[in-house]
Order: C-alpha cells, then structure tokens, then sequence
C-alpha cells in the first residue's frame, strides 16, 4: 500500500514539474515575442549608426533624385543628416547642394530646415560655389516671404548670383516675385539672365 502511495506521489510530482516547465516556456515565449517587437532589427539598428554615411554617400552619387521617397530608406532622421552634410565638406560639394535643395523638401513643416538654410543663405556668400544652390534653396523654402531677403542680391554684380535670385523668385516667389521680376527686366543687361526672367514673366 505504501508503495503505491509512494508512487502516486512521484508521479504527482513529475505531472506537477512538467506543468511549471511548460508555463515557463509560454511565458518566456512570450517574452520573447514582446522583445523582438520592441528591440529594431539588426539592419534597423545599422541603419541608424550608419545613416550619415548612408545619406551622404546617396547625395554625392549619380543615382540621387530630390525625392523623400527615397531619402527614407537611408535614415530615420533625414533633416538632421541632411543639415549635418550640408555643412561639411566630407561628401563633397555635391553632397553639399543636393542635402541643400532636399532640406528645402522638409522645411514646411521642420524648423531645423528652415533654420538651416538661412544660415546657409548667410554663410554661402556670392562667389562660393554653393551660393546659387542656398539661394534657391531658401527661395523653395520660405516661398513668397523669401523675396524680401533675396531682393537685394537682384543686383549683385555676379550674374550667377543674379541668375539664382531670378530662378529662386520665379519658381517660388508668387506675385511679389513676380512684381520684382518686372523691375529686374527693365535693367538687366546679362543675356542669359534677361532671357531667364522673360521665361517667367511673359
């Protein structure tokens, strides 16, 4: 009789062994589960360290389009690495121009962009390379309310710059860029930049 008590006990014992066993491993399941949905992927978390090199490398490639489409896949911050890049020389000029115009993609609704490109407004003076680009940047930018800005620069003795103010005021300046389109016509003496304006004036 004692036997059999004794076996029933062990038996008891292995059933109630197994059933913790298998709650811990449902539990650690699940834990598991609620991890992998919480931690990034491994390629999630590359992308992160390395999306400056990521961003920049795309910029100063033959393959980028202004797009910010396409600019997601790179980082999951583009306007601080496209600031960053803007900024340096690492990537080269083109990096350079390309992270200027794209900054004008976002500054509608991010502050650091348009913050950013009118430093860089300030900081490419004419006869840097990147001036043209920054104007017409900050033109996209800031739209009908940049005209105040770039109507000084409408007479600027380098027609590049000249060139960039009429671009950035006849894509994006609205009627007050218009307005100052017409009072540039009547005294510009450069061809190709006469020739500009007209296209966005007749």
């Amino acid at each position: 009789m004692n036997g059999t008590v004794n076996m029933m006990n062990v038996w008891k014992m292995k059933t109630g062994l197994m059933s913790l066993f298998a709650g811990a491993m449902i539990v650690c399941g699940s834990a598991s589960v609620a991890m992998a949905d919480y931690l990034p992927e491994d390629s999630a978390q590359d992308q992160q360290v390395d999306s400056l090199e990521m961003v920049g490398n795309y910029l100063a490639s033959d393959n980028f389009v202004l797009s910010r489409l396409e600019l997601r896949k790179y980082s999951a911050d583009v306007v601080a690495d496209l600031i960053e890049i803007s900024e340096t020389k690492r990537f080269g000029k083109q990096a350079q121009s390309n992270a200027l115009q794209a900054l004008a993609l976002y500054a509608h609704e991010d502050d650091r962009a348009r913050d950013s490109l009118r430093d860089a407004l300030s900081r490419f003076k004419p006869g840097h390379a990147l001036c043209p680009t920054a104007i017409i940047a900050f033109g996209e930018a800031f739209g009908e309310d940049a005209v105040t800005s770039l109507e000084g620069m409408a007479t600027h003795k380098r027609a590049d710059v000249r060139m960039a103010v009429v671009v950035a005021l006849g894509r994006f300046g609205g009627q007050a860029g218009l307005e100052k389109l017409i009072e540039m016509s009547a005294n510009e003496e450069h061809e190709a930049v006469k020739s500009r304006i007209e296209s966005y004036i007749q």
